[in-house]
């Protein structure tokens, strides 16, 4: 979660207090508004991908993910790959996604188009800041990414880091309220915890370049949120593929695939897509392909076990290039 100016220490004493402020504005403040409100209406200045959307009109019918984000903030593009998968995932139970920045047009509109199929989601220009204000501002929010739930009756359901917290909320809310157990509870504070320290390792390892200040952060992740799948696979997935990451920490991110392997049984084939994707990464090419034949038995989808069954090829020959050197 991030504010635009924040974190401007440097040195490794300066990276430390940044990363526990990070970690303490996560937590955020007492808010004015409160859950159970009713929404206000979004306001929009340019529609970038989909939409309108119009909480009036979706009364009774729709729940609305309205979430604030903006292109320069490195933990909104981490949790770009997570919306698309939630709105894919609740998609049917009539969930909609809208995710508004208040960036210029062109900004936003080449932004999205560079992100394609990764960004499957309703995006919007805010009017002004009207809709920030009415949602951000009116629960003392100044922190991104942050989204809302908008329940059928076009009220506050639920808040937060959109990976932390948000999965859960929607399985009970398009499960017509389910009530919570305390032992889920229990499970879904450890993952808002293990999102807070994402965002902070992330923060560490891409802009202050702090890879041993993020070491123990990154541990602590595994330790708080082994639970979650999601969440472990995008750790380990953002440890191998991010570019601004210089000195990749291989072993957290095993460690992440295979706490995410464990909770999903090897039955998730983007888990064990990824899972191949890091022993490729640590040069382990035979267990590359092993995890690779195994995401392509668990997938249900065509296409996507075209597109696994293209990367395992890629895989095959670079095993057998090593067998011959």
């Amino acid at each position: 979660m991030l504010e635009r100016g924040s974190l401007g220490l440097t040195g490794r004493k300066g990276a430390w207090a940044a990363a526990l402020a990070f970690f303490l504005m996560a937590a955020g403040p007492a808010v004015a508004a409160k859950l159970g409100d009713p929404a206000p209406p979004l306001s929009i200045a340019e529609w970038v991908k989909g939409g309108p959307v119009d909480l009036a009109a979706g009364k009774g019918k729709n729940i609305t993910v309205v979430e604030f984000w903006a292109t320069w903030c490195p933990p909104c593009r981490t949790s770009i790959p997570h919306l698309t998968e939630l709105q894919k995932k609740f998609k049917d139970k009539g969930v909609v996604f809208v995710g508004i920045s208040n960036e210029e047009l062109g900004t936003v509109a080449s932004f999205v188009k560079e992100q394609g199929g990764q960004m499957d989601y309703v995006v919007a220009i805010d009017r002004g800041r009207a809709t920030s204000d009415g949602y951000m501002k009116a629960f003392e929010q100044n922190g991104i990414p942050h989204a809302f739930i908008v329940d059928k009756d076009g009220k506050f359901a639920w808040h937060g880091h959109p990976m932390a917290g948000l999965d859960e909320a929607l399985e009970k809310l398009t499960a017509h309220g389910a009530p919570e157990t305390p032992a889920k509870a229990a499970s879904a504070s450890q993952a808002q915890k293990g999102a807070k320290l994402f965002s902070v390792y992330m923060r560490l390892v891409e802009e202050l370049k702090e890879d041993e200040l993020a070491e123990p952060i990154g541990r602590a992740i595994v330790r708080c949120a082994s639970d979650d799948p999601a969440l472990m696979k995008r750790l380990a997935r953002a440890i191998v593929t991010n570019a601004a990451i210089e000195e990749p920490d291989i072993a957290l991110a095993k460690m992440a695939a295979k706490a995410a392997r464990l909770v999903s049984e090897e039955k998730d084939a983007s888990v064990l897509e990824v899972s191949a994707l890091v022993h490729s990464k640590a040069g382990e090419i035979k267990e590359a392909v092993d995890f690779q034949k195994k995401a392509i038995a668990a997938s249900q989808d065509e296409s996507e076990r075209k597109r696994l069954e293209e990367q395992l090829k890629r895989y095959e020959e670079e095993a057998r290039k090593t067998e011959q050197e």
